[in-house]
C-alpha cells in the first residue's frame, strides 16, 4: 500500500513499481555509461524477461557521472543526456529502473569538505578500525544530510529514475571490528545539544549487553539521527517524483553486535521499502 498521493500518472502505468518487480538486475559503474553499453542491456533485458533494473548515476564512491548541480564535484566525463537515453530506452521496453546510491560514501563531497569525514569510534582494544573505504564516509549530522536529499530528488527529477535503492545506510560497515558511531566535532556538538551529554567512552559501546547510561543514550540519538537522514531523502524523493519508490537496505549480514545496525523497533511514517540482504 502506498501513502496518498503518490499513485502513478496514466503514463506512467504502464511501468511497474520496483515493489512489483519479481526480478532485478544490478548494475554499478565506474563512469557514464556508452551507447554501445545501452544496447546490450536492452538486449539482454528482452532476451531475459527481467523486469527491473538497477543502475548507478554514481560511481562506486558516490561521485556523480552526469554534471550535478547539488555536488560540488563530477565524473570528467559526466554526460546527462546518457543517462536519460538509458531511462528512456529501459522504460520503452516496460521496464523499471531504480538508482543505486551507497549512502554512507560521498568522496566528491569530502574532497571539498574533508571536515565532514566521519571520524569513527576505534574500538576492539584500541586497534584502527578495517573497513569499506573508511576515508570516503561522510558523517550524517554534517551539511551532508542537507545536501543528499536535494541530490537523490534531483537524479528522480532530472534523469526520470523510478526510485533508488539505498546501500550503506546504517553505516556499520567495518569488518572484525565494530565501529557505529561518529566523534568528529559535529556529532559531538549535537548529541551535547539534543541530549544534554557527552559522547560516551568507546570502552561503555563496545559490549553486547550494554549498561553505561549514556551508551544507551546515545544508541537511541543514533538511531534518531539515521531516521532523520532517512527520512529526508525518501520524502525529497517522493517530493520531486511521487511515483518513485526507495528501497532502504537495513539489515547487515556480517557478525555484529544485533543492535548496532541502526534499525529502531518502531512505525517509521514515511514510505519506503525495508530491503536486506542474505
Amino acid at each position: 500500500m502506498r501513502l496518498p498521493g503518490t499513485e502513478r500518472t496514466k503514463d506512467q502505468a504502464m511501468i511497474k513499481r520496483y515493489e512489483e518487480c519479481v526480478s532485478c538486475l544490478e548494475t554499478r559503474a565506474a563512469h557514464p555509461p556508452t551507447r554501445e553499453y545501452i544496447d546490450r542491456l536492452i538486449e539482454g533485458l528482452k532476451a531475459s524477461g527481467i523486469d527491473s533494473v538497477w543502475h548507478s548515476a554514481v560511481d562506486h564512491r558516490a561521485v556523480p557521472l552526469f554534471p550535478s548541480k547539488v555536488f560540488p564535484v563530477h565524473h570528467p566525463q559526466a554526460d546527462a543526456a546518457i543517462f536519460r537515453e538509458l531511462v528512456d530506452r529501459v522504460h520503452a521496453l516496460g521496464r523499471t529502473i531504480v538508482c543505486w546510491y551507497p549512502l554512507h560514501l560521498c568522496k566528491g563531497l569530502l574532497s571539498v569538505h574533508p571536515e565532514w569525514r566521519l571520524q569513527y569510534y576505534d574500538f576492539d582494544n584500541g586497534d584502527p578500525a578495517k573497513g569499506d573505504a573508511p576515508q570516503d564516509v561522510i558523517c550524517p549530522s554534517t551539511p551532508y544530510r542537507e545536501l543528499l536529499p536535494q541530490f537523490l530528488a534531483e537524479v528522480v527529477r532530472e534523469l526520470d529514475f523510478d526510485g533508488f535503492w539505498l546501500d550503506g545506510t546504517i553505516y556499520s560497515l567495518h569488518w572484525m571490528t565494530f565501529s557505529p558511531g561518529c566523534k568528529c566535532p559535529g556529532c559531538r556538538g549535537r548529541f551535547k545539544r539534543e541530549t544534554g551529554l557527552d559522547l560516551p567512552a568507546a570502552g561503555t559501546v563496545n559490549k553486547k549487553l550494554v549498561t553505561d547510561p549514556t551508551a544507551r543514550r546515545w544508541i537511541r540519538w543514533r538511531y534518531d539521527v539515521l531516521m532523520d537522514l532517512w527520512k529526508g531523502c525518501v520524502d525529497a524523493v517522493t517530493a520531486a517524483k511521487p511515483s518513485a519508490t526507495v528501497a532502504i537496505n537495513n539489515l547487515r549480514h556480517r557478525d555484529m553486535n544485533g543492535w548496532n545496525l541502526g534499525i529502531p523497533l518502531r512505525t517509521l511514517g514515511f514510505d519506503c521499502i525495508m530491503s536486506t540482504e542474505t
